[in-house]
């Protein structure tokens, strides 16, 4: 089997366990960086295992040696010598070659993987996105002894947007949360669409005051200024409500978003437009 099967039966064999979640994206990317370690120190090794052997190769030559150990010599051992040198230069070709493949793969892996977690209307990540940073911050919360807040916000009357306006309006209304979002917060602060008009924003090391003020400020920004909509000129104000929640320290995550679900809900019945 020539390197680039080998390479594509990897490839193969990553792609099967990743489908089947047995192998998570980031472990596939760790195995291939040290597999392309590896194949980065075994050519150093054997180019400098290859330079010493022509030394001393050279060196024996250069000695005067019985007749019969230098017929020997030249007609054995270094023969012998030669083919394996040979070899080893096909080998390092053929290693160089896969760690270029590799490496392609990696690089597409980790292309993939990020665009999976994307959303790919608002260029922000999406609920899996999220899953996967409020795990990251749980982890450290533990480690750490610390907490983070989380703030839902869910556009209100959103439908009516789309009824009126039409979705390409919706759209860049979702992308506009977006970016005023990603103004609003800054440093380790993370946001991410969590699914349709609802959007997240995990702030670490921020305690139910701040994220309060964080959300109320969120809000404020978006129903201060009305949009205009230049096919029909008409202006259309926004408002969001918005759920606070503060993560407790060995709870599942799962509690924690349905806190944070629950505020929300009694925002919006509580006349919305509203923290």
């Amino acid at each position: 089997m020539d390197s680039s099967q080998n390479c594509h039966s990897l490839f193969i064999g990553l792609i099967a366990q990743l489908l089947y979640k047995t192998l998570p994206a980031d472990k596939a990317c760790q195995l291939l960086n040290d597999l392309l370690s590896g194949l980065d120190q075994w050519m150093t090794n054997s180019t400098q295992n290859q330079a010493q052997l022509h030394a001393n190769i050279q060196a024996l030559k250069e000695h005067e040696l019985p007749e019969s150990v230098s017929l020997s010599l030249l007609g054995n051992v270094l023969p012998t010598v030669q083919t394996l040198l040979s070899d080893t230069d096909t080998l390092r070709s053929q290693i160089s070659q896969t760690s270029e493949e590799v490496r392609l793969l990696k690089d597409e892996l980790e292309r993939t993987t990020t665009i999976a977690k994307t959303d790919e209307l608002t260029n922000i990540p999406n609920r899996r996105g999220f899953n996967e940073i409020v795990n990251t911050l749980s982890q450290e919360a533990q480690k750490h002894q610390s907490s983070f807040a989380m703030i839902l916000l869910d556009l209100d009357h959103f439908k009516e947007v789309n009824d009126t306006f039409g979705h390409l309006i919706g759209d860049s209304v979702l992308r506009y949360i977006a970016r005023l979002l990603h103004k609003e917060t800054k440093g380790q602060d993370s946001i991410a669409r969590f699914g349709g008009e609802e959007f997240a924003v995990l702030l670490p090391g921020t305690g139910y005051d701040a994220a309060l003020r964080v959300a109320h400020n969120i809000r404020n920004k978006v129903s201060a200024r009305p949009l205009e909509i230049k096919s029909s000129h008409q202006t259309l104000k926004l408002t969001l409500s918005a759920g606070v929640a503060m993560y407790q320290l060995g709870e599942e995550l799962d509690q924690l978003i349905d806190r944070a679900d629950r505020c929300l809900y009694k925002a919006k019945n509580g006349g919305r437009n509203r923290v």
